[in-house]
Parts: C-alpha cells; structure tokens; sequence
C-alpha cells in the first residue's frame, strides 16, 4: 500500500467495511508503523497493490522492517528520492 507521502509499504487490511449500496472500505494498517496511523480506504483505491508490485522495485522508495543492534523492529526507507539541493552536494 503506498502511504500518504507516495512512499509504498507493506499493508494489512484489518477490517473490511460493505456498507449497503456503497462501495466496500478496507481498515489498512501498515507494517512497523502504530496502529494509530490505520487508514480508511476504498476497496479499489489505486493506493493498493498486490504484495511486492512496488515494494520489490529498486528505482521508487519503499519502507522496509529491518533489526536494530539491540533486537528491535525499526522502520526503513529504502530508495528514497533525493531533493535537487541534496544531489548538487553530493
């Protein structure tokens, strides 16, 4: 699932809402991220793809769950895009 700042991320549907005669809603949560950062989105949203579409591919950011030294999940991004004034001073 690509998240809010088009970065794409591995993502749970939790909760499937059919509400009568509207389109389905999936409650998503985010792998390595606090529940309270769940969305909300539309079953057809073009912010879900399946496993490994976008997280797979090497040239558009992603975020990975990686080991700390001390054991613990941490949140990576890989991939990131670089800013034009971060490139120039390279």
């Amino acid at each position: 699932m690509r998240d809010t700042d088009f970065i794409w991320g591995v993502g749970r549907v939790t909760l499937i809402i059919e509400p009568m005669g509207k389109e389905t809603l999936y409650v998503v949560h985010f792998e390595g991220k606090a529940s309270s950062e769940d969305e909300v989105i539309y079953k057809n949203s073009e912010r879900i793809a399946k496993h490994g579409t976008f997280t797979s591919r090497k040239e558009i950011p992603s975020w990975h769950i990686s080991k700390s030294k001390e054991g613990q999940k941490v949140l990576i991004l890989r991939n990131q895009i670089l800013q034009v004034n971060e490139l120039l001073s390279v």
